[in-house]
């Protein structure tokens, strides 16, 4: 191999490493909602596909029921960045605060087959004054009751489910399945409740039922941050960086030394 090949070929090596060092970057999916008298309008507002994405109005009794797509149109297998979907829409019926939130669930699947959701209110209450003592603990979500004396009577509690990528391992099932909103009615002498929302360790959110009305409090998902989720190929990104740099200046020294050699050769 001469010289001039020897530099071309360190000269693409550099760039190949140089490409996997680069940071990598994650497509986002996320929904905006317009409701209209008799239609809800979604739109994928993010810059990824959405796949099988399924509308979900939450009932009275804490079900969430799939809202159908307007006639003549059949339920997306994906919804594309930008993508819209029209659906039928009507008011749930009765009182409390699921209707006066009205809280809309979109779930979907992305591009690995992991499910996941957003949960949305077209009327967010205002944020509580006296949020609740909840995290997750061991997998499990774990929710003190409220001291005594305070304002908070029962609260709902609604989160998207998830289980990770667990189902990933066998063949997906793209049906929906998502458990119906907990009511937590807080009683003197009520213990704490230890409720398995997914293995995915979804976002939770809280509607209060409280003595100034309902009031919402969010909870933070269980999932690791920083390097310890990430590939070992992506925590080693330094040394790829350092390694693409080093190959490049060496073969620009390679291809001088070529170019030079092959004047030198025409000289003589």
């Amino acid at each position: 191999m001469t010289l001039l090949l020897r530099s071309r070929f360190c000269l693409v090596l550099a760039m190949c490493l140089a490409v996997l060092a680069a940071p990598a970057c994650a497509g986002n999916i996320h929904f905006g909602l317009e409701r209209g008298t008799d239609r809800l309008v979604l739109t994928n507002q993010g810059d990824s596909i959405a796949y099988y994405p399924q509308v979900f109005q939450l009932l009275g009794d804490g079900q969430w029921q799939a809202l159908r797509p307007l006639s003549g149109q059949a339920k997306p297998a994906e919804l594309v960045p930008q993508g819209k979907l029209e659906l039928f829409w009507a008011l749930p019926s009765g009182e409390g605060p699921i209707q006066f939130a009205l809280p809309v669930m979109v779930r979907f699947f992305d591009q690995a087959g992991a499910g996941m959701g957003q949960i949305s209110f077209f009327n967010q209450p205002m944020a509580t004054a006296e949020p609740l003592s909840a995290a997750y603990q061991q997998g499990w979500m774990v929710i003190e009751p409220p001291p005594a004396g305070g304002s908070i009577q029962a609260s709902w509690l609604l989160w998207p489910q998830e289980e990770g990528i667990a189902p990933l391992a066998g063949s997906i099932d793209f049906e929906h399945q998502q458990p119906a909103a907990r009511r937590l009615e807080w009683r003197a002498g009520v213990k704490s409740a230890r409720l398995h929302l997914g293995e995915g360790l979804p976002a939770a959110m809280f509607l209060h039922e409280t003595s100034r009305g309902y009031e919402f409090q969010g909870v933070g998902d269980g999932r690791l941050r920083g390097i310890e989720q990430r590939a070992f190929w992506l925590k080693q990104s330094h040394v790829l960086f350092d390694l693409a740099l080093a190959t490049g200046f060496a073969s620009l020294l390679l291809a001088l030394w070529a170019l030079v050699k092959k004047w030198r050769e025409k000289q003589a």
